[in-house]
């Protein structure tokens, strides 16, 4: 009889024990997730800027700033060249994080994609205002000089149009470069990435002279992880802080610090991201 009232005084110690175990494990996860994780890119303007004394600035880098800040996010920013960084994640070496990345076949080989873009790329063709008084894209362009930076890669339409004789090419080092150039009337526009263009402008005090024509081509770029398991609970997370930002406006005040040019009418400033839905 006196085995029957020993289950009874059993359960608790199970029913507490397992509670440990769970509680324990939970513990466990919020360490890993709480512990520094690095996000590597490179030194691009105005995304990623370098500064004197070491630190970082940059849309991109305070963009992650303030979804480490929403997501209690440990995050570090790390500098590494673009085909390094690449061939990390190719490799499996030991990298966390990366950004900002196109999602191509390739890519999802090796590396995890958050879903919402850290921000969408468009390449755009700048020119000044009092010699080209009406654009009418890359057709406006017959004869002219295009600048574009060296090993930069070029959208399509452009090139076939290139390949046709259209324009001439004038290759330079750095869009700095290119729209100085401009300024000075030695070339005819420039090709380039639309928030590089518009922050050199912004720097240089050229507002007033120099504009950027509609896209020739627009993609999403990302913010990726490794492909390590560890990795694949930050991607949701990411996801939901960077909709907040963009929601609350707060992700397009970062871009206007950067890029916005006071001599633009408001029609012509446009978000350069959009929310994704959830699925």
């Amino acid at each position: 009889m006196h085995s029957n009232c020993r289950p009874a005084r059993s359960a608790p110690v199970i029913f507490w024990l397992l509670i440990t175990l769970v509680l324990g494990a939970a513990r466990g996860v919020h360490a890993r997730e709480d512990a520094p994780l690095t996000c590597y890119s490179t030194a691009f303007e105005p995304f990623v800027i370098q500064q004197a004394n070491g630190d970082t600035s940059g849309i991109d880098v305070d963009v992650i700033a303030e979804i480490a800040a929403r997501s209690g996010l440990n995050i570090r920013i790390g500098l590494k060249p673009w085909l390094r960084l690449e061939q990390d994640f190719r490799e499996g070496h030991e990298v966390s994080c990366g950004f900002a990345y196109s999602r191509t076949a390739e890519r999802l080989a090796y590396m995890q994609f958050t879903e919402v873009p850290l921000h969408t790329t468009e390449y755009v063709l700048f020119y000044r205002r009092d010699r080209l008084p009406e654009y009418h894209g890359l057709e406006s362009m017959r004869g002219r000089t295009i600048a574009v930076n060296r090993g930069f890669r070029r959208p399509a339409e452009f090139d076939e149009a290139l390949a046709a004789g259209q324009f001439k090419l004038f290759e330079v080092t750095q869009d700095r470069q290119s729209m100085q150039m401009l300024e000075r009337g030695r070339i005819d526009a420039v090709l380039a990435n639309l928030d590089v263009g518009r922050y050199l402008i912004k720097q240089l005090g050229l507002s007033e002279q120099i504009v950027a024509g509609p896209p020739l081509s627009s993609m999403p770029t990302f913010l990726v992880f490794s492909l390590d398991p560890r990795y694949a609970a930050y991607v949701p997370r990411f996801d939901q802080a960077l909709r907040q930002l963009i929601a609350d406006g707060t992700y397009q005040r970062i871009f206007d610090r950067y890029t916005r040019l006071e001599a633009l009418a408001a029609s012509e400033v446009t978000s350069p991201a959009a929310p994704v839905p959830d699925r």
